[in-house]
């Protein structure tokens, strides 16, 4: 006898993801703060890191920041903190999320709380970010191709752009050793 099937609804998909993105780590940092860290990273929450790290990449060069390979890591490191972790922060833009990682790391809580993630979890944001930073640079080229074209000599335009997308790829060299 077979058993007859429910149709799929919001609230079973709900409980599902519920009871398997749920499960945090609790990590004591000391005897007066502790931090919550999440054991799996839900894939929408990937997709909201990856969305960030390109807005604040965005932000970086609307601001005339210049873009480094320490900074993309600072970014992207800070940003899987604030969205896997319960630390809450407004931190939003490149220069906020960079100063968010550098006084974690002052403070000695930056180790201890990326030691703190899953390996393998890590690792698969990396690869999104990685994929991220890929795409970005190709479209960074394909644009500094398309106003050589145009016009034939390299810029103040081209030159940032050309700049970014070689910072972009020494950063996605890095972030892959």
């Amino acid at each position: 006898m077979t058993k007859t099937q429910k149709n799929l609804t919001l609230g079973y998909i709900e409980r599902r993801n519920d009871s398997e993105y749920r499960e945090h780590r609790r990590l004591n940092l000391n005897d007066e703060v502790k931090l919550d860290i999440a054991r799996r990273f839900k894939p929408s929450v990937r997709d909201d890191v990856v969305a960030d790290y390109l807005a604040a990449i965005q932000d970086a060069a609307q601001r005339g920041l210049p873009l480094s390979e320490r900074g993309l890591l600072a970014v992207a490191a800070a940003l899987i903190i604030k969205h896997f972790t319960s630390l809450r922060t407004n931190a939003t833009g490149y220069a906020e999320l960079a100063t968010l990682l550098a006084k974690l790391q002052d403070s000695g809580y930056l180790e201890p709380i990326l030691a703190a993630f899953d390996p393998e979890e890590l690792e698969q944001m990396n690869r999104q970010i990685q994929r991220a930073n890929e795409l970005l640079t190709e479209e960074l080229e394909k644009a500094v191709a398309y106003r050589r074209d145009e016009g034939g000599t390299r810029t103040a335009q081209t030159a940032g752009a050309e700049d970014d997308a070689t910072d972009v790829q020494n950063a996605k060299r890095k972030v892959r050793r």
